[in-house]
């Protein structure tokens, strides 16, 4: 069973490492034990495979729905085309599995991946054998799938070392750079899972070594950037670094560059157990991020399940800075390299607490993670504490004891803001944040947090508002032309009255330090029948589409009165401003919308 780690260049641009989604065809597609593969299916259609079965193995074949309408059905016929197996949901919910047969003979066995549901959808397809590995998949033995919202231990496990104290060695180096700064990388890749494990990663100059290190030649450029080899596979402990990548030590500055601290983790991962996870913000999953060059929570979390955490090991995927206590306000800094905290706090039974998170500098959007002492999952938030700040707001604890807040922000290790925040950590009941009041008005001229102005509902957007709401940029007749000078432009559409949409006034710039210089001099201002929104009302939530970061000045309207409204949004260059492309001219980009309601 080796894991391979890939790279899929879209339109010239480095993106994630991706298996790519196959046609639609009835010609076998192979499968290897443990390696992970994407479709995606009409309804009704399905793809076969197949595998190379010999008598006495326990195939596990689990074939769970990833988007769409999918409805994953799976069939299992041995060499002779008997059909041996089938299921529908023994997955949990959607989702099939096939477990508990025993292959009675060799031969190539046929896999049929089915779509039964009411339209296309995608679906990820993994074959195990169960005398070799050990599935965990949801945090338990055969458990359905992951939480789509916690993203915590999606994670997929061979089995361990026997032992803890772990022999490597590394073969060669790369062409082009010191051997002393490649070993160095190596080590610390290692060293990343030390900090979780009781593990002992021993560096020896014997080809018996538990992990050999190579460099070389596997595929050419931008596919396959490294494999290795689990702990319970023949191949045991090989590890390959494709030598013709364009590698760099640590964090790419192009799109070309490929880090090897990220690869060599995730493949280091491989060798010492950890299958590939779902879980997109994890180091072990199947694409390759330049953005994941540490171990995440649901990696440390998969590691632990195999070795334990260690007397005196290092459990958090980065440097916790320390214990938070009543009253108090601590201070962290988020960045690429450490972008979650851990701060621990103790509580008495049906004791109530509340914890905020505020942004202080950049544009950091936080996210808050409340843990047991188990590191389940209690609560968590992302813009409670308004605007884009967090907070847990009077949490009854049912036990006494210690417990783990997580200081991150929005994608977590997917994310890419960046700044300084504040924490604190209140004991005893709040009283509630105010709410918006159904049919509240405000004094002309001004629009203030959530409430109604005119005809419609309008609070800030948050940064899953992006992605839950349609943009009413989406609904308009004629959408508005980028204008590198000052002008007016004029649109209509129409909404419906029960759905909510984001408006939305983007900036964007080539880099992310592009963009923070260019806001200095960008200003916004959005109006809803002549009557302003109050500018605090009015996000920054920045995100990143391809090649591009984005400030996305941004609202939320929702419960539109029937008949038509009218909305303005103003930007406004307090001077010429030069995104990374084109230099845009001082003054006032005007957007005007009619809107029918109905």
């Amino acid at each position: 069973m080796t894991h391979r780690f890939t790279l899929l260049l879209i339109l010239g641009l480095a993106l994630l490492l991706a298996a790519p989604a196959l046609a639609q065809t009835n010609d076998p597609i192979l499968l290897q034990y443990a390696e992970p593969v994407d479709g995606s299916l009409d309804a009704g259609a399905l793809h076969d495979y197949s595998f190379n079965g010999k008598a006495g193995e326990r195939p596990e074949i689990v074939m769970n729905a990833k988007g769409g309408e999918t409805d994953p059905v799976l069939r299992l016929y041995d060499p002779e085309g008997r059909l041996i197996a089938e299921d529908d949901n023994g997955n949990g919910k959607r989702n099939a599995r096939i477990d508990g047969i025993v292959l009675a003979a060799d031969g190539v066995y046929t896999v049929e991946a089915i779509n039964n549901g009411p339209g296309a959808g995608r679906y990820a397809l993994i074959i195990n054998e169960a005398s070799q590995v050990v599935l965990y998949h949801g945090g338990s033995e055969g458990s359905g799938g992951a939480s789509p919202q916690s993203g915590y231990e999606a994670y997929e496990l061979s089995r361990p070392w026997p032992h803890t104290d772990i022999t490597y060695t590394v073969l060669n180096s790369l062409e082009g750079f010191e051997p002393n700064a490649v070993i160095d990388i190596v080590r610390r890749s290692f060293q990343a899972w030390a900090d979780n494990t009781p593990l002992n990663f021993i560096e020896v100059s014997d080809r018996n070594a538990d992990i050999v290190v190579e460099f070389a030649p596997i595929d050419g450029p931008s596919q396959v950037l490294g494999q290795a080899c689990p702990p319970s596979s023949p191949c045991a402990g090989s590890v390959q670094f494709d030598s013709a990548e364009y590698w760099v030590l640590e964090q790419p500055q192009y799109m070309d560059d490929i880090s090897l601290l990220g690869v060599a983790t995730h493949e280091f991962g491989h060798a010492i157990g950890l299958l590939h996870s779902e879980d997109t913000a994890a180091l072990m999953y199947p694409q390759y991020s330049p953005y994941n060059l540490a171990p995440s929570a649901d990696d440390i979390r998969g590691v632990q399940r195999l070795y334990g955490a260690g007397q005196g090991a290092v459990v958090n995927p980065t440097p916790g800075p320390g214990s938070a206590s009543d009253g108090s306000t601590v201070v962290g800094t988020i960045t690429d390299d450490t972008f979650i905290h851990f701060w621990d706090f103790d509580v008495y039974e049906n004791e109530i607490v509340t914890i905020s998170m505020d942004a202080v500098s950049g544009g950091l959007d936080p996210l808050l993670i409340l843990l047991d002492a188990n590191d389940n999952i209690l609560a968590y938030d992302d813009d409670g504490g308004g605007s884009f700040n967090a907070e847990l707001r009077n949490i009854t604890f049912p036990q006494s004891g210690t417990y783990t807040v997580a200081a991150t922000r929005y994608q977590q290790a997917q994310g890419f803001t960046t700044g300084d925040y504040e924490l604190s950590i209140h004991y005893g009941e709040l009283e509630p944040r105010p709410q918006p009041t159904a049919g509240a008005t405000t004094p002309p001229g001004t629009s203030a947090g959530s409430s109604r102005v005119g005809s419609v509902s309008v609070r800030a957007a948050s940064s899953s508002d992006l992605n839950e709401f349609a943009l009413l940029d989406t609904v308009v007749e004629r959408p508005f032309v980028d204008s590198k000078s000052p002008r007016a432009q004029a649109t209509s559409g129409f909404v419906q009255t029960d759905r909510g949409y984001v408006w939305n006034v983007p900036w964007c710039a080539r880099d992310e330090a592009t963009l923070n210089e260019n806001l200095r001099a960008v200003s916004v201002q959005m109006q809803i029948g002549g009557t302003s929104i109050d500018a605090r009302s009015i996000p920054r939530i920045i995100t990143r589409n391809g090649d591009l970061y984005c400030a996305n000045h941004a609202v939320l309207l929702t419960d539109w009165s029937a008949g038509q409204i009218t909305l303005r949004a103003v930007m406004t260059l307090a001077e010429p401003v030069y995104d990374g492309f084109n230099v845009y001219s001082a003054g006032d980009y005007i957007y005007d919308y009619t809107i029918t309601a109905g």
